[in-house]
């Protein structure tokens, strides 16, 4: 247990080995277990109405759907098929202290989203009597069963809802790799892009894997078989529309960013007319000779086009822009911008 503690204030998770009973683990798996088109039984699945106005829906997620990754999991109901809800309630109970003396780093890891607390209630069920008194209130279950085939992966992730948050989160394999299926490394890391500091660990049957809740984690594609797991939150939610919502394709989000950066860039040329010559066919090497004049200094030429703008010169300190309209923007960057 010292060993994983290390391993949890170091890499951000720790894995507890063969935690769970076979048979347990047996149980749990062909209670969760389901095929490609119909997915598990419906005494499983939480149907909490996500708004006060809606009809109770069996709470299932297709990542898809969401631009999330590919796969399938549901909410669970509470109370957790057992052992689930005695283990996560001893869980708590074990780490609730180590959360105490790590919320400032919690807090900083998650700013700029608030955290409400200053401190952790030794049990659970105060932290669950807090969820329900925080404004909005914070009532659904948040626990889930996961299903992946051929293909499926989960992208990089934090499970951030609502401003009562705990600092860690629990994960149960149901299948073993090599065993079920192939590929489908379970992988934490400090940053939604930070591949390069990225940990990846090997799961198995019975394992229980606590990480932290501030880091980013995900599942690298699975190569062949089903892989099932259940993974448990100690915090309830305060979701407030459906999560099965569809989310922004990648070419929307993509050329949302475009449009963004054009109109940026626009503002950013209407804005800061001081720092503009108006050198309607003037040479990029007269360009440069002006510059020179104002004891700029230059480091080398870059050419590359950027939508309207072509991009003449770039470095750490200075940035050259030619308008469609054979207009010179000269930024020093960190000034302008």
């Amino acid at each position: 247990m010292a060993e994983g503690r290390r391993t949890l204030d170091s890499e951000g998770f720790m894995v507890l080995r063969q935690l769970l009973k076979p048979d347990s683990v047996e149980r749990l798996h062909e209670m969760v277990k389901g095929d490609l088109d119909s997915l598990w039984p419906d005494g499983l699945i939480d149907c909490t109405p996500s708004k006060p106005d809606e009809l109770p829906a069996m709470r299932i997620v297709d990542l898809k759907a969401m631009n999330f990754g590919y796969g399938k999991f549901a909410y669970l109901r509470e109370p957790l098929p057992s052992p689930l809800n005695a283990l996560r309630e001893a869980l708590y109970v074990a780490l609730a202290p180590v959360a105490n003396a790590q919320v400032e780093m919690f807090r900083a890891e998650i700013y700029p989203k608030q955290l409400a607390l200053e401190s952790f209630p030794e049990r659970m069920c105060d932290l669950w009597e807090r969820c329900r008194a925080a404004s909005p209130a914070q009532r659904l279950p948040t626990s889930i069963a996961l299903r992946y085939c051929p293909g499926g992966f989960m992208e990089a992730h934090r499970d951030l809802q609502g401003t009562i948050m705990f600092p860690f989160q629990a994960m149960c394999p149901l299948s073993s790799p090599g065993e079920d299926y192939e590929g489908g490394h379970f992988f934490v890391q400090p940053g939604k892009r930070d591949v390069d500091r990225q940990h990846c660990q090997d799961l198995f049957k019975g394992d229980v894997v606590i990480f932290r809740s501030g880091l980013y984690h995900g599942l690298e594609e699975l190569t062949s078989g089903t892989r099932y797991a259940i993974a448990m939150q100690f915090a309830l939610s305060h979701l407030t529309e459906s999560p099965s919502k569809p989310r922004q394709t990648w070419e929307q989000k993509m050329a949302m960013l475009q449009k963004a950066a054009e109109e940026d860039e626009a503002g950013s040329l209407a804005q800061q007319g001081s720092a503009f010559m108006a050198c309607e066919g003037m040479s990029t090497h007269a360009v440069c000779q002006r510059l020179r004049a104002l004891k700029v200094n230059l480091r080398g030429p870059l050419s590359l086009p950027f939508g309207k703008f072509e991009i003449l010169y770039l470095d750490e300190e200075i940035r050259i822009i030619r308008t469609g309209q054979g207009w010179y923007s000269v930024n020093r960057r960190g000034v302008f911008g």
